[in-house]
């Protein structure tokens, strides 16, 4: 990521030494007692704000949304680039083609897209509720 970016430009969660262990390891989640608040305090983000994940020593692990007031602090994104309305489309079409189209089970869609099976399920259900919706208005 170079500094110039519009990630880099994000405000920054920091993590408490040798709590990255579990990002490494494929897991999208960060709880809040990982967060080194000594260096970070989680109470000046708003829900739903996208931040740099940082390790102890400022390596970058990633993009995330956070949630100051959960105890699943932040939820990490699968992408470098600051998501967009197409990137999200995009992932929940995969979701619908894979899960509805490939009749692959849920686990394995979230596999693919490294995210929760709740995640595909929600990017599913949106994207049948968007395909009813233009059947309805070709209808028309």
């Amino acid at each position: 990521m170079s500094e110039s970016s519009p990630a880099a430009q994000l405000p920054a969660l920091r993590l408490k030494r040798n709590e990255d262990r579990r990002l490494h390891a494929g897991h999208l989640w960060v709880f809040s007692n990982e967060v080194d608040t000594g260096q970070t305090a989680l109470p000046k983000f708003k829900a739903g704000e996208l931040v740099r994940v940082l390790a102890h020593n400022d390596r970058a692990l990633g993009l995330a949304y956070v949630n100051p007031k959960s105890l699943i602090s932040a939820r990490m994104l699968s992408t470098w680039k600051v998501p967009d309305a197409a990137w999200f489309a995009q992932r929940i079409r995969i979701a619908l083609v894979l899960r509805d189209v490939e009749d692959m089970p849920a686990e394995e869609v979230a596999k693919i897209l490294n995210c929760g099976k709740a995640t595909v399920r929600s990017h599913i259900a949106n994207a049948r509720v968007k395909f009813r919706k233009y059947l309805e208005g070709r209808r028309a």
